[in-house]
């Protein structure tokens, strides 16, 4: 009796060790694909900010000119970061 119980324990774990790998395994994939075009899609939304930033610097003189630019960049890189993650 022992050895029944003991045989049908160990089946049902493989049972589910198997299917919680099947599961955690899909998402994974499809969320990669997904990423791919979310990043893309963010990255030229921030390239556009950036643009629109720097058209506005444009008006500015001297080092506030220069402050503005430094600005659009430093926004530039923090937004395209956020695209990453």
């Amino acid at each position: 009796m022992k050895s029944t119980a003991n045989v049908f324990v160990r089946i049902s774990m493989a049972l589910i060790f198997c299917l919680g790998m099947l599961v955690t395994a899909n998402p994974v994939a499809s969320a990669r694909d997904h990423d791919k075009g979310y990043r893309k899609r963010c990255e030229h939304e921030c390239d556009d900010r950036y643009k629109q930033q720097k058209r506005e610097c444009k008006d500015r003189k001297g080092k506030e000119r220069h402050r503005c630019e430094q600005r659009a960049d430093r926004e530039r890189h923090d937004c395209k970061d956020g695209c990453r993650r």
